[in-house]
């Protein structure tokens, strides 16, 4: 590999030592999945162009073939039909199965959108779901759920981009104008979230402190925690996660402009 990219930065130490495998005294394992690999995939076109232009552009400027992307995306098979059975009973009542195969026929639900009834189903089904949750975190967590709250939910991967840190700071502001406001009139709010951070992100895990110390504050704060409680669930996975996308009323999908690539999690 070494040898490929003398040849082909016509000996330009810099490039060189930028994209070879070892180099100061360490394996580079980004440059050895490069120099063996035959596709290169972002998930995104967004995240496709920053691997060609920027992050590996010494690379694609000899070996352009090898850059692709496909974009992230999820199968409704398992993410509606599967974890949330209910609703999937619903759908197949209101349009036919023919949706599992053919997702665009979901349009035909519109003809729905101010049906009463229909409304109404939803509403126990999003009911049943936040209970089958309240149940789950109060048997691995302690955490009692108030089902009868609004579930607003941010549970994805941690990075300053996704802006938990903004989200957790409108919950202070919002803790603050309670203590405030003690007789407004406030609908209860439960504040869902759950993330992980790669290992030495540093500034990530200070995000996560604080979001545990704004639970433990509000969640024992006699003065709020009847209206607001703030929930951090641990190692957030596929499992924990079928059970809460179900149940969750508002998403937040607050990601700084053009850096969220395909928002899987909403």
């Amino acid at each position: 590999w070494r040898a490929v990219l003398n040849e082909k930065f016509g000996g330009d130490g810099g490039r060189i030592a930028r994209n070879a495998i070892i180099e100061g005294g360490k394996v580079h394992m980004a440059n050895m999945c490069l120099a063996g690999c035959y596709m290169i995939n972002g998930v995104s076109a967004l995240h496709g162009d920053i691997l060609k232009n920027s992050l590996f552009a010494d690379v694609y400027s000899f070996e352009p073939e090898k850059f692709t992307y496909v974009t992230n995306g999820i199968d409704h098979r398992r993410w509606l039909s599967q974890i949330n059975p209910k609703l999937d009973s619903l759908v197949r009542e209101l349009i036919g199965p023919g949706y599992l195969r053919k997702p665009e026929e979901l349009i035909g639900l519109r003809r729905f959108e101010n049906d009463a009834e229909v409304l109404m189903r939803l509403q126990e089904i999003k009911g049943f779901n936040k209970a089958a949750l309240a149940e789950y975190m109060k048997k691995t967590q302690g955490f009692e759920l108030n089902t009868d709250a609004v579930l607003d939910v941010q549970v994805k991967r941690l990075h300053e981009y996704k802006r938990q840190h903004m989200n957790a700071l409108h919950i202070l502001s919002v803790y603050q104008w309670l203590l405030e406001n003690p007789n407004a009139d406030y609908t209860p709010h439960t504040f869902f979230f759950g993330a992980k951070a790669a290992p030495g992100y540093y500034f990530a895990k200070e995000i996560l402190q604080f979001i545990v110390c704004l639970a433990d504050t509000i969640n024992n704060d006699p003065r709020v925690n009847e209206v607001m409680k703030v929930c951090f669930i641990p190692n957030f996975r596929v499992s924990n996660a079928q059970l809460i996308y179900p149940a969750a009323e508002i998403s937040e999908q607050i990601s700084t402009a053009g850096k969220e690539a395909s928002g899987t999690s909403n």
